[in-house]
C-alpha cells in the first residue's frame, strides 16, 4: 500500500512527542472512506436530505481518485492531473486537503471523527464571537474525549511564512468546545506536488474566539456525525460479513474508470447504537481487498458488480 509522509511540528506538552515525521500508509479504501465521511460533513447542512449528501459526498471521493495515484509505494500525482484546467484543480486540491486533514487527524491525532465547524454553525450548534466571521474547517474528539481543531489547506506552490501565519491564525478561531479548550489548534497543508506530503503545526494557544456548544451533549454529536449515515442505511440496506464483522450496506455510486460499484457501509452494531440515539463506542478498524471499516464503524466498499457479497 502507498505511503503518505507528514511532517509534525510545534506540539507541545504530552502532544510533543508528534513532533516528527510520521509515514501513514493510506489504501485507496482509506481515502475514500475519509473523503465520504468529511464531505457529508460539509455537505450535510446545506442538502436536502441525507441521501442527497450522501451522493454529492461519493462523487467527491471518486474526483479524489483523478488526483491521487494509489499504485505506487507513495501517494502520488497522476500525470493526467496536471492537464485538468485550473479552477478544476483548485476544487480537487480543496478536497485533497480536507481528506489528507481527515486521514491525519485519525492515524496522527487519534481523531476518527470530525464534524465541520461552518456545517454546526449553521444548524446553530455553535455561538460564535459576533466580532469574528472566521472559523477553522473541522473539530473532533481523540479516543479520550479531548477535543482538537484542524484547519485544511493544499496547494500546489510552496507557500510563504507569511500565509502559514494566516492559517495559524484559522486554526485558533476555535477557542472552546462545549466549554473545553481544545488541546491542539493545527493546520494541516498538503502539497500537491509529483509526491505528496503534508505539513502539521500545532499553533500556541490563545484565550480569544468562537465557543461551540453541543447543548444536547452526545445526542447532538451523534446526529452532527452519523445522521445522514443512519438515515441512509436503516431503511432497505444489506448486509455482508467481512472477518467476521457484519455490516449494513447501500450502493451509492459507479466508478467508470475502475469499473466498479461504490458501496457505504456501517458496522451492524455501531448502526444500532446510532439509531438508538446513542453514540458508539470506538472500533477496531479493519481492511480487506474490497472494504476500509473505520474505529468509527463506518465503511466504504466496493464491488465489479451492482450486487455485493
Amino acid at each position: 500500500m502507498p505511503n503518505l509522509r507528514v511532517f509534525a511540528t510545534d506540539f507541545i506538552g504530552s502532544y510533543n512527542s508528534l513532533n516528527k515525521a510520521h509515514t501513514l500508509t493510506i489504501s485507496k479504501h482509506r481515502c475514500l472512506k475519509a473523503t465520504q465521511t468529511m464531505c457529508v460533513a460539509v455537505f450535510r447542512a446545506g442538502t436536502p436530505s441525507a441521501a442527497h449528501a450522501v451522493s454529492l459526498a461519493a462523487y467527491k471521493s471518486q474526483a479524489i481518485k483523478l488526483a491521487v495515484d494509489f499504485t505506487g509505494a507513495k501517494l502520488k500525482r497522476p500525470r493526467p492531473y496536471t492537464k485538468l484546467d485550473s479552477t478544476e484543480k483548485g476544487n480537487i486540491s480543496y478536497w485533497t486537503g480536507m481528506t489528507f486533514a481527515t486521514l491525519v487527524a485519525d492515524q496522527i491525532l487519534d481523531v476518527p471523527r470530525l464534524l465541520h465547524a461552518g456545517a454546526l454553525k449553521k444548524q446553530r450548534l455553535a455561538r460564535t464571537n459576533p466580532a469574528s466571521r472566521s472559523l477553522a474547517d473541522l473539530v473532533g474528539q481523540d479516543s479520550s474525549k479531548n477535543w482538537h481543531v484542524l484547519e485544511a489547506k493544499a496547494r500546489q506552490q510552496e507557500v510563504s511564512d507569511e500565509t502559514r501565519s494566516k492559517w495559524k491564525t484559522q486554526a485558533e478561531t476555535i477557542a472552546s468546545i462545549d466549554g473545553k479548550v481544545p488541546d491542539t489548534r493545527s493546520f494541516c497543508y498538503s502539497k500537491v506536488q509529483g509526491t505528496y506530503s503534508v505539513e502539521l503545526r500545532d499553533p500556541p494557544p490563545r484565550s480569544d474566539g468562537v465557543a461551540l456548544l453541543f447543548p444536547g451533549g452526545d445526542a447532538d454529536l451523534v446526529e452532527g456525525y452519523y445522521g445522514p449515515f443512519r438515515d441512509v442505511l436503516k431503511p432497505s440496506s444489506a448486509a455482508v460479513e467481512r472477518e467476521g464483522r457484519r455490516i449494513r450496506v447501500r450502493r451509492i455510486g459507479f466508478d467508470s474508470v475502475d469499473e466498479e460499484f461504490l458501496f457505504l457501509g456501517m458496522d451492524e452494531g455501531t448502526l444500532e447504537h446510532v439509531c438508538a440515539g446513542h453514540m458508539p463506542e470506538l472500533l477496531r478498524d479493519a481492511e480487506g481487498d474490497d472494504y476500509y471499516l473505520g474505529a468509527d464503524g463506518i465503511a466504504i466498499l466496493t464491488a465489479d458488480s451492482a450486487e455485493i457479497r
